[in-house]
C-alpha cells in the first residue's frame, strides 16, 4: 500500500487480499496496549470472521528485557487468556501456538511458562501495565483505520 497511515495496508493477495490486519506498535509499548489489540482488533474480526482455529505465532521479543518494549510475561499470559477465550468462542477451543522466539533467553523462559500456563488454564493473577503506554493510542487510532475492514470480514 501506498497510504501513510499506520496500520491502514490490507496486505494479501488474490482471495486473501484485505485480511491482513496489521497493528504497528512504537517503541516502549506495554501489556496494556497488547490487550487492547485483542479487545479492539482480533475479538470484533473474530466475530465477523467466525474462524475455524486461532493460530498464535508467539514471538518474545517485545518483553522489555529485549529494550525495545515494555512488556513483560504476564502481559503474554493474559493476550494468550483472551485468545484462548476468542478460540472457545469461535474455534470450539481450537488454538495453535508456534513458537517464534525472543533474544533474551530469561525473557523466552518467563514468556514461554507463563504462556504454557495460560493455555493450561492457569490464570494471571495480576498483569502488569505501564502509567503511560505509548502504544494504547496507536492502538485505538489503528482499530478505527480497520474498522470498516473488520465490518467487511466474511468467510463466505
Amino acid at each position: 500500500s501506498n497510504s501513510d497511515n499506520p496500520g491502514d495496508s490490507a496486505g494479501g493477495t488474490e482471495e486473501g487480499e484485505g485480511f491482513n490486519l496489521n497493528v504497528p506498535l512504537p517503541p516502549g509499548t506495554g501489556n496494556h496496549a497488547l490487550m487492547e489489540v485483542a479487545d479492539k482488533i482480533i475479538r470484533p474480526a473474530a466475530e465477523r470472521f467466525d474462524p475455524d482455529i486461532i493460530l498464535i505465532s508467539a514471538g518474545f521479543d517485545p518483553h522489555h528485557f529485549d529494550q525495545t518494549f515494555g512488556m513483560d510475561e504476564t502481559g503474554f499470559s493474559a493476550i494468550t487468556e483472551k485468545l484462548c477465550s476468542i478460540a472457545d468462542e469461535f474455534a470450539e477451543g481450537r488454538v495453535v501456538v508456534c513458537l517464534e522466539g525472543g533474544y533474551n533467553a530469561d525473557s523466552l523462559a518467563l514468556c514461554s511458562h507463563a504462556t504454557v500456563n495460560a493455555l493450561s488454564g492457569v490464570e494471571a493473577e495480576i498483569v502488569n501495565v505501564l502509567d503511560d503506554d505509548p502504544g494504547v493510542a496507536v492502538v485505538h487510532e489503528v482499530a478505527a483505520l480497520h474498522a470498516a475492514r473488520i465490518e467487511a470480514l466474511s468467510r463466505t
